[in-house]
């Protein structure tokens, strides 16, 4: 059974958002195991919080710094004065996340996630059969 030009449309639309999405959950995961596999693991402590963001100060190599965490939550995830693990670049230890699946996983699920719901959407628009008018019963 053909389908009409509309379901078309929308089930080729529905694949690109379900490739754009896929791409960027899947680009921001590779990043995140990129950045791990050179990350060395640094004991850390929240010292307060920016509009929801912990804000950690480390020390590495007899230099501190600090860190805002890059998920935003309320109420807070961390509480204050909380010991963490931060993982840092042993090259730049000013390049450093907190060590947790909601910094570092979260966006990627998320894209990854909704790519894949987009994708499901387009096969049904452009595999699924259209129902068959049944013929008058009366």
């Amino acid at each position: 059974m053909q389908r009409s030009k509309t379901t078309q449309v929308i089930g080729v639309f529905f694949v690109f958002l379900g490739l754009l999405f896929s791409a960027i959950g899947g680009t921001s995961l590779l990043s995140t195991f990129n950045f791990f596999e050179r990350a060395v693991s640094n004991p850390g402590r929240v010292t307060g919080f920016q509009q929801g963001a912990p804000i950690v100060r480390y020390e590495y190599q007899g230099v501190t710094s600090e860190l805002i965490g890059g998920v935003q939550t309320n109420p807070p995830v961390y509480q204050l004065g909380e010991s963490v693990t931060v993982m840092l670049n042993p090259s730049f230890p000013s390049e450093a996340r907190l060590d947790g699946w909601l910094e570092n996983y979260f966006f990627a699920s998320i894209f990854g996630g909704l790519g894949g719901v987009f994708l499901i959407v387009a096969l049904a628009f452009l595999f699924i059969p259209k129902e068959t008018q049944r013929p008058d019963s009366t």
